[in-house]
């Protein structure tokens, strides 16, 4: 068996030799898209000859690894690349400046609505204190207005009463003074000085009426001679001192001779 092994070593030997020299390394760059939060990623690929990957003998037994990585794979970067890192990282700073300064901004904006938070807190305070107050004060002046509601009433309906009284009294002042009216009006109608003014009128119209009839007739018969009006008179009024004072005249009693000086003054 030791002799049956030793062919298939060499030929294992021999197939590693003829495929290190076919081995190809292609070892491509991507650039992973700049981002503010690392640095791009470098994926290394690796391609094997399909001679390897078809012998079977390749495929049972893995070739050794060195320790370290041979000379020939170590790519050096190109002067490009540098640049594109240069460029990187100024991007990144001034995207981390932005940043920074983005934060700070937001930073002042934050503390001012803060600050105007607080004042207006603040105010709200005050504000709801001055409404309580206020609160308090209309609670007062609609107790106060209640007060003066119910006592403006009462004032009222006391106004109404004494109105309705007053009408009362002037209705009943109206006719006792209409009933006391008329009672004296009765009383002075019967009584002795109501007869006294009734004949003194009387007399006195009738002797203004014979003087105006005597006037009459003395002016438009001026040539005749009246007196035999009085001298065949029956009776004669003598006038006293007292009739005298008041200015009474003497008027004959004889009817005809008076109905004769009427009618004379009315011809």
């Amino acid at each position: 068996m030791l002799m049956r092994g030793l062919p298939a070593c060499k030929r294992k030997e021999k197939a590693l030799e003829e495929s290190s020299k076919k081995v190809r390394v292609d070892i491509p760059i991507s650039v992973a898209p700049i981002s503010a939060m690392g640095a791009p990623e470098i994926a290394l690929e690796v391609k094997v000859s399909p001679a390897i990957e078809s012998d079977p003998i390749a495929r049972v037994v893995d070739p050794p690894m060195p320790s370290s990585p041979p000379t020939e794979f170590q790519v050096p970067e190109p002067p490009l690349e540098k640049e594109k890192e240069v460029r990187k990282k100024k991007i990144r700073r001034a995207l981390r400046k932005s940043q920074r300064k983005a934060q700070e901004d937001h930073q002042a904006k934050v503390e001012h609505l803060i600050k105007e938070r607080n004042e207006v807190d603040r105010s709200f305070k005050d504000r709801s204190v001055e409404v309580k107050v206020l609160q308090e004060a209309l609670c007062k002046e609609k107790e106060a207005s209640i007060e003066l509601k119910a006592i403006l009433d009462l004032e009222e309906e006391r106004r109404k009463r004494a109105e309705a009284k007053i009408a009362k009294l002037k209705e009943q002042i109206l006719r006792l003074i209409s009933e006391a009216s008329a009672r004296s009006i009765e009383v002075f109608k019967v009584s002795s000085k109501m007869r006294d003014l009734n004949v003194k009128f009387g007399q006195e119209a009738f002797n203004k009426g014979y003087k105006l009839c005597e006037e009459s007739v003395t002016n438009k018969f001026s040539e005749l001679d009246l007196d035999f009006l009085y001298e065949g008179a029956s009776e004669e009024v003598v006038l006293d001192a007292a009739t005298q004072s008041s200015g009474l005249y003497r008027y004959p009693l004889n009817s005809a001779a008076f109905f004769l000086s009427y009618r004379l003054s009315l011809a």
